[in-house]
């Protein structure tokens, strides 16, 4: 969730918690006042009836105002106010009222006054003012909460924005990273530490580029002349077989060493993403042009190289990537493979499938897209092949697997 969706939730909460504690203050604060000019309103009857009394007037209006005589017995001064319910025989119904009972003596003679007024009233009141203004309090809070998040969008927008740069923002790119000052103190000193992070990291990465460019290429060199020197110590007849065996040994690793060189070249250009042209390809056709080139060396291990029928797929794909990738598989399926075994290569429904026959894994499947991870003990395998696989699929966000069922080892790409 976005931090100003969480704000605006919060204050949306909080405000609903405010409407109802508001609706309830309304509700007894308007009860309290209408109760209190009620009862009012009842003592002002009272007066004018017992005004009435004194002057010789007996007034009744029932079931408002009602007067009784009480014996001596009876009479006993006590004033009460209450609510109660009187039966209405036109309607056949019961009506509320609020009533107010007193005792007056006038001339030796005593009275129950008895006044009251229609609790009716008093709810209509209550709806007619408490309805309007509960409205005008939800309202209230709904253009506070709009423009609560019409201001927080204004003032976070800068920091999204900041975001969206510093996911465009490469190490490779030449540009520095820009980003807004929202004038903010805060967001200023973010920005600040953004800016010398990302420019230390991109100072480091150069650096390590540089590093890794120079000692590939400085390896060149001296491999070349040591695999030259072996070249040259073969061709002397005056050399032992034990000889022999040992500069073809020392001849296998510097092979073996310069593989590792180019392979370690090609994934520093990978984690750079320098391969940026790109073009279609029919798979269909580049498949069946790389299984061309690797023929030979899989009849020389009588290992039967098998098409299935290959749809006929178009990839927008670095042909020299797609080279590699398909070099690679093809390679590593022959080279993990044993003497008379077997090579299935299928497309279908967009997926690229490579299923091998070998030996059980020294590793775990998953952890033969890791660097130097050997999956047998093959001499000649640089534990890079896979992991430059890995690599181009997550440049093109493709999704590779590799699983192992019985004998059969298979690579799945999903294009």
């Amino acid at each position: 969730m976005k931090l100003l969706s969480k704000i605006n939730r919060k204050y949306a909460s909080f405000s609903l918690m405010i409407f109802l504690a508001g609706l309830i203050l309304i509700f007894l604060f308007m009860n309290y006042f209408i109760a209190s000019e009620t009862d009012e309103k009842l003592q002002t009857t009272k007066w004018n009836v017992i005004k009435n009394l004194r002057e010789g007037y007996k007034v009744e209006f029932a079931p408002f105002v009602e007067v009784k005589e009480l014996s001596v017995n009876d009479y006993k001064f006590s004033e009460e106010i209450k609510d109660t319910i009187i039966y209405n025989k036109a309607e056949k119904d019961y009506d509320s009222y609020r009533q107010l009972k007193v005792t007056y003596s006038n001339n030796d003679r005593n009275y129950l006054i008895i006044v009251r007024t229609d609790n009716l009233e008093q709810t209509d009141l209550l709806v007619s003012i408490g309805i309007p203004l509960s409205i005008l309090l939800l309202f209230v809070i709904l253009a506070s909460i709009i423009v609560v998040r019409k201001i927080n969008s204004s003032i976070w927008n800068p920091f999204y924005k900041n975001i969206e740069n510093l996911k465009k923002f490469s190490v490779e790119g030449k540009a520095e990273l820009s980003l807004i000052d929202p004038g903010i103190d805060e967001f200023s000193d973010l920005n600040k530490s953004l800016k010398e992070l990302t420019g230390r990291v991109t100072s480091d990465y150069k650096k390590l580029k540089e590093f890794s460019e120079n000692a590939s290429h400085e390896l060149q060199t001296p491999i070349a002349i040591i695999k030259a020197k072996i070249e040259a110590m073969l061709q002397d007849e005056q050399l032992n077989s034990n000889t022999i065996e040992r500069l073809k040994t020392i001849n296998e690793t510097a092979n073996r060493l310069s593989r590792i060189n180019k392979s370690l070249t090609i994934l520093t250009k990978l984690d750079s993403e320098e391969y940026e042209e790109k073009k279609v390809i029919g798979l269909k056709s580049f498949i069946r042009r790389k299984v061309d080139d690797f023929i030979e060396i899989a009849e020389s291990k009588e290992i039967v190289l098998e098409i299935k029928p290959v749809e006929d797929f178009d990839l927008r794909i670095n042909e020299d990537l797609l080279e590699l990738l398909m070099s690679n598989l093809i390679s590593n399926a022959i080279k993990h493979n044993y003497e008379g075994g077997k090579i299935v290569i299928e497309v279908k429904d967009g997926n690229f499938l490579i299923r091998n026959t070998g030996t059980p894994l020294n590793e775990e499947p998953e952890k033969m897209f890791e660097r130097f991870a050997k999956g047998s003990n093959a001499t000649d395998s640089s534990g890079l092949g896979l992991v430059i696989v890995k690599q181009i699929c997550n440049l093109y966000k493709y999704m590779v697997e590799y699983s192992v069922q019985n004998e059969w080892h298979q690579i799945k790409i999903v294009f």
